[in-house]
């Protein structure tokens, strides 16, 4: 996946370890602008910068990538 680090959505982020209800933190973008946030598990919704939104992919930020 080096070439492109870009995931459709229907493949959520891992969980992260501190807690069962968030994705670690990922880079998301709608399609034309990116942001930091991650997949809330318990509401089913994606969270970036301070609001909800529409998200089209993400991507594993560098210094978390497995």
């Amino acid at each position: 996946r080096a070439h492109n680090p870009w995931h459709k959505v229907v493949e959520l982020p891992p969980r992260d370890e501190k807690t069962d209800d968030c994705s670690i933190n990922v880079w998301v973008t709608d399609g034309e602008r990116r942001n930091i946030g991650f997949y809330d598990f318990a509401e089913n919704v994606w969270i970036f910068g301070k609001a909800y939104g529409k998200v089209t992919h993400w991507a594993y930020l560098p210094e978390v990538k497995p």
